[in-house]
């Protein structure tokens, strides 16, 4: 539930006043402030971009730390700032105890940063270590002051996506999931309850604030929520209930897309109907998508779809992200092609040459800032056979840095490095 907290006055002079120390209404009411949209994109990289520098998470030697990329010095450090500090235990603000960084999440939000902990760890009263459910860890920009902010019910997790921040509540997807076996050696998790939930920032409280089982967050504008949502011909759950699994699957492949925007403020929703086959990508108030090699635009206000441009046939085309109001789309035809900008304001295809060396990939975005991009803009590695008897390229060293959104659109690669502390920032 969103709380509206008015700042009074805690000091009261006493004698006369002129009326220009009197307080107003506009000084004592805090602005509530637009909606913060953190992208699953950019997350599912273990880590967040502050204007100053990127906060992530990375495992060395079965061990687990927080390190950062200063922008200012386009250095790694780890996040201490004990000079002799060994980074080997908890006396450390870089070290997690909770072992390997590829279970968590790490947000920095205002003056902190919210680590999302699939599981954690404590002690019991006969002092053993123990485990718990999903949390989410609190801390200073500098990983000290460390606390636990609130931990999930056992059965429930944090559902791993698009999460938004507003004033002091962090709105995220909490979901439960089971396994049902669909035929001998052959299990399916579904989902049996997902919830939207506000947690306090302060306090740490959670409170559901409505039930998105068929729903999922795309972005914010202002005050507004918006979601795709999921519509079925019949309702899915009455077939998992049945132990039909096979119509339970047909029907869950089936769905079709339609939109909602929801103001956290009043409660109030809107529906966007348009039984599309994919969900689209949000951006201002509008949704963007493919279909069949065609690209579109859904406004959100007028609800009125308008076709974009057209793509060559004979490939399959994934829409990508906008930047600064140019949209990336990738090609493929069994493997990675080439990478696309569209104008959005003037619509025509052109080629965005930003891709790795061979094998040729489109390069890394791990975060975005007002004007920079942070990018995996090279690799080094070779093909291994894997133990399936397949060829795989794996990665042995990565190349960072920071480049302008306007150097990048415009094909120059002006990269400026980061000067690393490991070759890779996974193990």
């Amino acid at each position: 539930m969103k709380k509206i907290f008015i700042v009074l006055l805690g000091l009261m002079l006493v004698g006369c006043q002129s009326p220009q120390s009197q307080p107003t209404t506009n000084q004592t009411k805090k602005e509530k402030g637009d909606l913060i949209l953190k992208e699953w994109k950019y997350l599912f990289w273990n880590g967040d971009t502050s204007k100053k520098g990127y906060y992530f998470l990375k495992d060395e030697e079965e061990k687990s730390y927080i390190s950062y990329y200063d922008y200012a010095s386009k250095q790694e450090v780890y996040l201490c700032n004990k000079p002799e500090c060994q980074h080997k235990d908890e006396t450390c603000t870089a070290y997690l105890e909770n072992g390997s960084s590829m279970m968590n999440q790490i947000l920095v939000y205002g003056d902190h940063l919210y680590m999302i902990e699939t599981m954690g760890f404590g002690m019991n009263a006969l002092g053993e270590r123990e485990q718990k459910g999903p949390g989410i860890v609190q801390m200073d920009l500098d990983g000290q002051n460390r606390k636990e902010l609130c931990r999930l019910d056992d059965g429930y997790e944090f559902e791993l996506n698009n999460l938004i921040f507003a004033d002091d509540e962090l709105y995220i997807p909490v979901t439960k999931t089971q396994n049902v076996e669909v035929n001998l050696n052959e299990t399916m998790q579904v989902t049996t309850d997902k919830n939207l939930c506000s947690i306090n920032l302060k306090t740490g409280d959670i409170t559901k604030v409505f039930d998105m089982k068929y729903k999922n967050i795309l972005g914010g504008e202002g005050r507004q929520l918006i979601m795709s949502t999921m519509s079925y011909s019949e309702d899915p759950q009455k077939y998992l209930d049945e132990k039909n699994y096979k119509k339970y699957d047909k029907l869950m492949m089936n769905a079709k897309v339609n939109y909602e925007i929801y103001d956290i403020d009043t409660k109030e929703s809107k529906s966007v109907q348009v039984n599309h086959q994919e969900i689209g990508n949000y951006y201002q108030n509008k949704i963007y998508y493919i279909e069949k090699n065609q690209l579109y635009i859904l406004d959100l206000e007028t609800e009125k779809i308008s076709h974009i441009i057209d793509l060559p046939k004979g490939s399959t085309y994934n829409f990508s992200m906008i930047i600064n109001d140019y949209a990336i789309i990738e090609q493929w035809k069994d493997k990675f092609i080439d990478t696309y900008k569209i104008s959005l304001e003037n619509p025509k295809l052109e080629k965005l040459n930003q891709s790795t060396r061979a094998p040729k990939e489109f390069v890394q975005i791990l975060a975005e800032t007002k004007d920079q991009l942070l990018v995996v803009y090279d690799r080094e590695g070779k093909e291994e056979k894997t133990w399936a008897g397949t060829m795989q390229y794996e990665t042995q060293k990565e190349y960072v840095g920071l480049i302008s959104k306007d150097d990048f659109l415009n094909n120059k690669k002006n990269y400026e490095p980061i000067k690393t502390l490991t070759k890779k920032r996974r193990a």
